[in-house]
């Protein structure tokens, strides 16, 4: 460009800055395309080829662009999302891919609904289906598989009936490069399910050959019987959850052992799944590289490995809908832990707040914890939560508590501020928390911990215009309100907000979606 130009034809840029430009352009729309599951109106590498000879010559020549892709098919009613049953277009489509790409690892997202389109199996006197033809053309590349998410709205035994009719072309395949694995069944399972179905050739090839497989999610029930023959030891990643509509699957608990005790597994997912034979967890569970565990089931299986795990390297808890009994303790301490999020769990004995105990034991444990998100969504005794937290912050004597290091507390109540009739309480009513949370609020800066650190939410039902006016207008209420505003980061929230409280990144950061999501969820 000559001196004194400002501007210059954009066929003049070089070469590398093209690529980088469709590269990021084809990656914004694919994260895109993943988080709205559905297919965008225009695919940016499509189009790019089809500008201008110059930047077609670009972009066939760059085998990385092609090398991701994702296809949705179904949704017929959620038309704010393109989700056309897929027709034989888009087997072109993934076939240019799979051309395109030529050696380059692949990163592919196939998620076939149920439609007249993609059935699973051919129908009698016509040709393969597009379903089938996609699934037959992914196996094919199986050599190239990076990162693999598949969803199939199939029942278990119709995959299972599909995949072992492939034997012949997948015998001594391998996937020596696949990191990634995330395998969904969003169809409730038919007929009863054994360990003899799992003759399956893929997960064969993935125990085999599957040297950098690190994360694996299985969030259907069924396919997570498939564990044993899918776990490697450098697995660092594993979700195993429950999809609505699916039966309650139930694991024995030495297979449970077997995947803690993996030698690289670095963070556990594991919701709504039963647990058989708990009885092996009474010894002592040792694993060293264990970071984050979430559990979230209503009995007693959680509790009783929480009692006797041995996770040195612990130190991010997530604990939701677990059940502890009032003699909960651990074996051993979590040095490394730093921050516990308790969400709804329960006591096994009706009426024993068993939680503030399990918290207590915990903090007595776990001396670094420097961040705590407690969520109920039923009534909480705040009382008891603020006799804890005394216990923690100030032992007895004045002296500082275990939780010298807790700077952050995110507090969420479901409490309607209402009482009978829809009047407001008293202040100084039995059923009033407003003395309790002024209490807290106290008891957090008498032990010299920040406001901007102390987050509480209360519930408002908006399902009555006239609460906030009841609220405001009470002069009684107005003075506590306003003093509890300056104590801490306050806030009202609904039912709406409840159930996207891991959604809300001001509020609570859930650290295993952010893990999952590319994030290391703050685990060093």
């Amino acid at each position: 460009m000559a001196d004194g130009d400002s501007v210059c034809p954009i066929s003049r840029f070089p070469k590398d800055i093209f690529e980088e430009i469709f590269l990021a352009a084809a990656e914004i729309s694919l994260v895109q395309s993943i988080h709205n599951q559905g297919n965008p109106k225009v695919i940016p590498e499509v189009a790019i080829s089809h500008v201008c000879s110059s930047w077609r010559d670009v972009s066939l020549n760059l085998p990385k662009l092609w090398s991701s892709i994702a296809l949705y098919d179904g949704y017929d009613e959620m038309p704010w999302l393109i989700m056309k049953p897929l027709g034989t277009a888009r087997v072109d489509q993934f076939r240019a891919y799979l051309e395109r790409s030529k050696g380059c690892l692949l990163d592919m997202t196939l998620w076939l609904e149920i439609s007249r389109a993609t059935p699973l199996q051919s129908v009698e006197g016509q040709e393969e289906t597009v379903g089938l033809e996609l699934i037959r053309l992914w196996l094919d590349h199986l050599e190239r598989w990076k990162s693999v998410r598949i969803k199939l709205s199939y029942t278990f035994t119709e995959v299972i009936h599909f995949l072992n009719r492939q034997k012949p072309t997948l015998q001594g395949r391998e996937a020596p490069f696949l990191e990634v694995f995330e395998f969904v069944t969003n169809a409730s399972t038919s007929g009863n399910i054994s360990l003899t179905h799992l003759n399956i050739p893929v997960p064969a090839s993935l125990q085999r050959s599957c040297s950098k497989l690190n994360r694996l999610s299985l969030p259907s029930s069924s396919f997570a019987l498939a564990l044993p023959l899918l776990v490697t030891n450098n697995l660092t990643g594993l979700r195993i959850t429950r999809v609505d509509g699916h039966p309650i699957l139930c694991i024995p608990c030495t297979t449970l052992l077997s995947l803690i005790q993996l030698p690289n597994l670095t963070a556990l997912f594991a919701e709504g799944i039963m647990f058989s034979g708990e009885q092996v967890l009474q010894r002592p569970i040792a694993t060293k590289s264990l970071r984050l565990l979430r559990w979230h089931r209503s009995d007693l299986v959680g509790s009783r490995l929480l009692s006797n795990l041995h996770a040195t390297a612990l130190e991010v808890l997530h604990l939701q809908d677990m059940m502890f009994e009032p003699s909960f303790s651990l074996k051993f301490r979590f040095l490394r832990l730093h921050t516990l999020h308790i969400k709804d769990c329960l006591s096994s004995r009706p009426g024993g707040p068993a939680i503030f105990n399990c918290i207590r034991v915990l903090g007595q444990a776990s001396p670094n914890i420097r961040s705590i998100t407690f969520m109920y969504h039923t009534r909480v005794y705040l009382h008891a939560f603020v006799q804890l937290l005394q216990d923690c912050l100030c032992s007895r004597g004045g002296a500082e508590g275990p939780l010298t290091k807790l700077d952050r507390l995110a507090i969420w109540v479901e409490r309607d501020l209402l009482g009978p009739g829809k009047r407001l309480m008293p202040v100084d009513s039995e059923g009033s928390d407003l003395p309790w949370i002024l209490k807290l609020t106290d008891l957090w800066e008498t032990a010299g911990r920040s406001r901007s650190g102390l987050f509480l939410k209360m519930y408002r039902d908006i399902c009555y215009e006239e609460w906030a006016e009841k609220v405001e207008g009470s002069l009684e209420h107005k003075v506590l309100y306003d003093q509890i505003k300056r104590s801490c980061r306050f806030g009202y929230h609904t039912d709406g907000d409840f159930s996207l409280a891991c959604e809300a990144p001001n509020w609570i950061v859930d650290p295993v979606m952010d893990y999952w999501e590319g994030g290391n969820a703050g685990i060093s």
